[in-house]
């Protein structure tokens, strides 16, 4: 049986993300965009906003991304191996000779390198805040590079309430 490695959505984000990314598809809604600038909310250690690189303050929407550790102790989405090699600049067939299909333990290495945030939707007058754990953004902290990760069929919802865990 085929297991996907999954990257932990639980703990402190150890190194951080604030910088420069580069989607390596546009993110869903956002046009063609794939360069996006990662800053993190003064006063939080955990809460990001992302906006599109080289446009001007106030200009686009921005996201605004969680490390969802704090929140979802369970979350631990599956990457497909095939995202974390191009993540981290590979050719899919060259993470397939490095680590064979069936070995999850072998990805450790590229999943230790991954970053998960989720896109929280600011509270309205009829609900509190939420995040969207059907689509994780995934970040290869060494090459900055980002994928939105849609997961089909998984029993994670769309708007799930921020409550601290």
């Amino acid at each position: 049986m085929n297991e996907m490695p999954t990257a932990e959505g639980s703990g402190a984000i150890s190194a951080p993300l604030s910088g420069p990314l580069s989607f390596i598809t546009p993110l869903l809604g956002l046009g063609d965009h794939t360069e996006f600038v990662l800053s993190l909310v003064e006063g939080t250690d955990d809460l990001y906003t992302l906006a599109i690189d080289g446009a001007p303050a106030g200009s686009t929407p921005r996201l605004f991304l969680l490390n969802p550790g704090d929140y979802f102790l369970d979350y631990s989405p599956g990457i497909p191996p095939d995202v974390i090699a191009e993540l981290a600049g590979e050719a899919p067939e060259e993470s397939v000779r490095r680590v064979p299909e069936e070995s999850v333990q072998g990805l450790a290495a590229g999943v230790a390198d991954l970053a998960v945030l989720v896109v929280i939707h600011p509270a309205d007058a009829t609900s509190g805040p939420t995040a969207n754990l059907l689509a994780p953004i995934i970040i290869h902290r060494p090459t900055r590079r980002a994928h939105q990760l849609v997961l089909d069929g998984a029993p994670w919802p769309l708007r799930a309430p921020l409550v601290p865990a």
